[in-house]
This record gives structure tokens, C-alpha cells and sequence, in this order.
């Protein structure tokens, strides 16, 4: 698990083991891309899966899960070549999705933007 400076996290690797060198990276990289929204995050769990396993390719898949404190996830997903290139792609992305989340704003209920339009209507 993480340390206590950080958001609780945690990382779990599928297929191959994890070296210390891995787990260091992805935990780096998650509290760089992540520690400025600490107080909306209740926790990240970042998966690592050799989809093709012994036959090579572009087959290292990463998921990455933000939960935020107030409720829903965000979720991160890449494949690529090796490991650490997976974490990069998928850091940016979820990273990228919760930037959208919190800056767009809070969407109006259908009933609510009617109720809107009657009372601009009526005062005209």
C-alpha cells in the first residue's frame, strides 16, 4: 500500500513479477500525476497484465482507477510495448479524464432548465 503522505494506492501486477524497479516507477508516477487532487481522491489502484503473455508484442496493458472522494471513478487504460510505457499512457489519460471531470460544470436536470425557461418566459 502507499505511503501515509499520499492518497492510499495500490498495485497489482497479473503474468509477470513485478521487479522493485516497476513498482517504483508506477508508484512515482501516480503520486506526480495525481498529488495536486489529493483531497478529491479517495484511492487509485493501477493493474499491470501481460494480455499475450510468453508470445510477445505490443501486449503490456495497464489500467489505472481513480475514485473520487464524492462518489465514481475514472479510469485509465493503455496497451503498449513494455510496462512503464503502459503506466505513462495510462497515468495521462486518467489523469486527463479527471481534469474534464472537475472543471466541467455540474450538469442542470432537464426538469430544472425547464423550470428556467417558464419563469424567463412569464417575466417577459
Amino acid at each position: 500500500m502507499a505511503n501515509s503522505s499520499f492518497v492510499s494506492h495500490e498495485i497489482r501486477f497479473r503474468g509477470d513479477d513485478c521487479t522493485p524497479g516497476l513498482r517504483a516507477f508506477a508508484t512515482s508516477a501516480i503520486q506526480t500525476a495525481f498529488s495536486r487532487f489529493e483531497r478529491r481522491i479517495a484511492g487509485i489502484t493501477v493493474t499491470i497484465d501481460d494480455v499475450n503473455g510468453p508470445r510477445g508484442g505490443r501486449d503490456k496493458f495497464c489500467r489505472i482507477e481513480v475514485r473520487l472522494s464524492r462518489g465514481g471513478s475514472i479510469i485509465g487504460r493503455a496497451v503498449a510495448e513494455n510496462e512503464y510505457a503502459a503506466i505513462a499512457k495510462a497515468r495521462l489519460r486518467a489523469r486527463t479524464k479527471l481534469l474534464r471531470s472537475l472543471t466541467r460544470p455540474a450538469t442542470v436536470s432537464r426538469t430544472a432548465r425547464r423550470r428556467v425557461n417558464q419563469r424567463r418566459i412569464s417575466v417577459a
